[in-house]
């Protein structure tokens, strides 16, 4: 029964469960549990054994770690220097 509210809880609170951020973001459920794991990925809320995401905050994680590709080789500029 209290599982049964967590759920209902998290679903008035639009949140995420872990294979809906799986879809989303593309990465595995397992890749999902290892970050957790390892105190990585996005933030994530423990509701007993349950584990959901706000949607914001899957958003502004994935914003957060968005890079920008380094310049192609033999373009203009001094593209020849690698960091």
């Amino acid at each position: 029964m209290a599982a049964t509210i967590r759920v209902v809880i998290a679903q008035e609170l639009g949140m995420l469960d872990t294979h809906a951020v799986a879809r989303i973001t593309g990465m595995s459920e397992v890749t999902l549990h290892r970050w957790r794991m390892g105190g990585s990925g996005p933030p994530f809320v423990r509701m007993g054994r349950s584990v959901r995401y706000h949607p914001s905050h899957v958003e502004r994680w994935a914003l957060d770690n968005t890079c920008n590709p380094l310049p192609a080789r033999g373009g203009q500029g001094n593209s020849d220097r690698y960091l």
